[in-house]
């Protein structure tokens, strides 16, 4: 459930931010 969810706020995101930023965030989660 929360996979899909989350994959979805990912594609909302990345419509709405540039990449990098979008990037930026991706890499701070990975932490």
């Amino acid at each position: 459930m929360w996979q899909s969810f989350l994959d979805e706020v990912d594609v909302v995101l990345n419509a709405a931010l540039p990449p990098e930023a979008f990037a930026a965030m991706k890499a701070e989660d990975n932490h």
